[in-house]
């Protein structure tokens, strides 16, 4: 029996697509806290690659490696956009 969400996607005219075979064995997503982490989902649709390339991480601040402290609070403040690096 179908449920709500489905008949409002028939209704709709919207068809899904089966989901891709794994082409690996990992755990899709990891959830800690506040943070979602997500591997191994690409994006196919009919059985082909859709979209290919880079993502290419924003780095807001460095930091030496005897500022670790500071760049904690940094972290934790939220007034970040983007990775804090340590510089080992």
């Amino acid at each position: 029996m179908a449920g709500e969400a489905e008949n409002k996607l028939a209704e709709l005219g919207i068809t899904l697509p089966e989901a891709a075979a794994p082409v690996a064995n990992y755990v899709p997503y990891v959830k800690t806290g506040k943070l979602l982490f997500i591997s191994g989902q690409i994006p196919i649709r009919g059985g082909a690659l859709i979209a290919s390339g880079k993502v290419k991480p924003l780095m807001d601040s460095r930091f030496p490696l005897h500022e670790a402290a500071e760049a904690h609070r940094r972290m934790e403040t939220s007034h970040h956009i983007g990775k804090i690096v340590l510089l080992v």
